[in-house]
């Protein structure tokens, strides 16, 4: 039996700025170590445009990259069921296994990118008083959102479920472990 479990995706990217608030803290936090940067330090990264667009269309990718393959390293047939694309409709990337695993192996590819991407460089920068680390960071966690909101969504179910990415949609299948082979 597979139950269907979906958020739209319009409504998963509005409730990831739910986090804004919650991303206020390192940024406080940072002023208080380091202090506010200069106002030149605002500036001058809008003269680089375009460096900052290729960092941000290639940190986008290596998103989807970072659940491609932790997809792949916990599905049985590898990278032949993982795609990577592009919903046009709502300019968002995804990437999609579509073979079913295990509720811990998906849950682990869907934080990773937020993990390695976001938190540990907004940690780094915190921590080091790098502030255009921290903004990085600050960046990919809430790009991370709608990750965090289908992780919330599989904390409903047990261990011995299995999750089916959902093809088209932001969320998962619910598949008993008995009833895959």
């Amino acid at each position: 039996m597979k139950t269907k479990k979906t958020i739209r995706i319009l409504n998963a990217n509005l409730l990831s700025l739910l986090m804004l608030p919650i991303l206020a803290i390192p940024f406080y936090c940072y002023n208080r170590l380091w202090g506010l940067p200069s106002i030149y330090n605002y500036i001058y990264p809008l003269t680089n445009v375009v460096y900052a667009s290729i960092i941000l269309l290639v940190s986008i990718s290596l998103h989807e990259l970072i659940h491609a393959f932790f997809f792949a390293v916990y599905a049985k047939n590898k990278w032949k069921n993982v795609k990577i694309g592009f919903i046009w409709k709502y300019f968002t990337p995804y990437a999609h296994c579509s073979e079913p695993l295990k509720i811990l192996h998906y849950r682990i590819a869907l934080l990773m990118p937020g993990l390695l991407l976001g938190i540990i460089p907004l940690l780094t920068g915190l921590i080091f008083g790098i502030y255009y680390l921290l903004v990085f960071g600050a960046i990919f966690t809430l790009s991370a959102g709608g990750d965090i909101i289908i992780y919330i969504l599989t904390l409903n179910y047990s261990k011995n479920k299995m999750l089916l990415d959902h093809p088209t949609e932001c969320g998962f299948y619910v598949i008993d472990q008995k009833d895959y082979v």
